[in-house]
């Protein structure tokens, strides 16, 4: 069997359909290979995953990873690629048990574990940072002093499955005691704080810049970045509030992986740091630095995200 056979058929097409026609080209011209693959020996194939719009850009760092370990790994032969363009697409895949391996930000690898289909194996250094946390901005001259003083206000989050970018600040605000409801038309509600998306970090810095909204939300990381924070904005934005530090990102695996098959993948994937091919890799995967093992400090940073993350899906 050919171990760098690239079996792509489970491709989905969601949003942005023009963005996966290239790829649902391969995709026709590999299924039946991987059908005939998956009924011999399922467990055989290697499934890495990825939430993403950009199946272009992405499935190649994917396969690229899964190809370096099924070369080295005793328990699978193949590597087959799920991009899915939602949150909720992949956590309905790691339910059917379609994925062996997907990074994310805590807050998907939360909803990924509720499956109890997925564990959280690895921290990963991804951008070459091994934690990150939220900072909510507001402009330089706003009477804005305190989470308390955000009612009555609008406020601009990412996107609604981001980590640093929605979840933890929409936390610490809610348990700061201040409600919130999804912005209306543009209006404001007293006593709450009307909450919009803003897509990407530099959208939500600009909202922010130009009057639309009076707090913004960006990752402590994104705040040192040029293009999201252009030098003439540093003295137009104060930080408001730091949120808790989290783990910047996470391996998770398939909860029902043998034994012995997920300590091997384990063992290579820390070790990859160590060699040249291994960092060469790494690069290509999401500029990530390297593995490591989940640390009792990482765990219980993990810990308290996961409390509050229980909390809000059991209201």
């Amino acid at each position: 069997m050919n171990k760098f056979r690239p079996l792509l058929n489970t491709i989905a097409v969601g949003f942005l359909a023009a963005n996966f026609l290239a790829l649902q080209d391969v995709s026709a011209s590999a299924q039946g290979a991987s059908a005939q693959s998956a009924s011999a020996n399922p467990s055989r194939i290697l499934t890495i995953g990825r939430v993403s719009g950009n199946p272009r850009k992405h499935a190649g760092r994917l396969l690229a990873l899964g190809q370096f370990i099924v070369a080295r790994h005793e328990g699978f032969d193949n590597v087959e690629v799920v991009l899915k363009p939602h949150p909720d697409e992949m956590v309905a895949a790691a339910l059917r048990g379609e994925i062996d391996l997907i990074s994310e930000t805590v807050f998907t690898a939360l909803q990924l574990e509720k499956t109890g289909k997925m564990e959280m194996a690895l921290l990963e250094w991804k951008d070459g940072v091994r934690a990150y946390h939220s900072q909510i901005l507001v402009r330089a001259d706003s009477d804005v002093r305190s989470l308390q003083d955000l009612r009555g206000k609008r406020i601009a989050f990412e996107d609604p499955g981001s980590t640093s970018g929605f979840f933890l600040p929409y936390v610490e605000i809610m348990n700061a005691g201040v409600d919130m409801i999804p912005e209306a038309a543009g209006k404001t509600v007293p006593g709450k704080v009307s909450y919009s998306f803003g897509g990407a970090e530099i959208n939500v810095v600009g909202a922010l810049i130009r009057g639309r909204v009076d707090a913004a939300v960006i990752s402590n990381l994104d705040m040192h970045d040029d293009e999201v924070v252009p030098d003439k904005f540093v003295s137009a934005i104060r930080v408001l509030h730091a949120t808790r530090e989290v783990p910047r990102s996470m391996m998770l695996m398939r909860a029902s992986i043998k034994p012995a098959d997920r300590t091997q993948l384990e063992k290579l994937l820390l070790s990859l740091h160590e060699t040249d091919p291994g960092r060469a890799i790494l690069r290509r995967y999401f500029k990530v630095r390297k593995f490591d093992p989940i640390d009792r400090d990482a765990q219980m940073k993990i810990d308290s995200v996961r409390r509050f993350f229980h909390e809000r899906h059991s209201r």
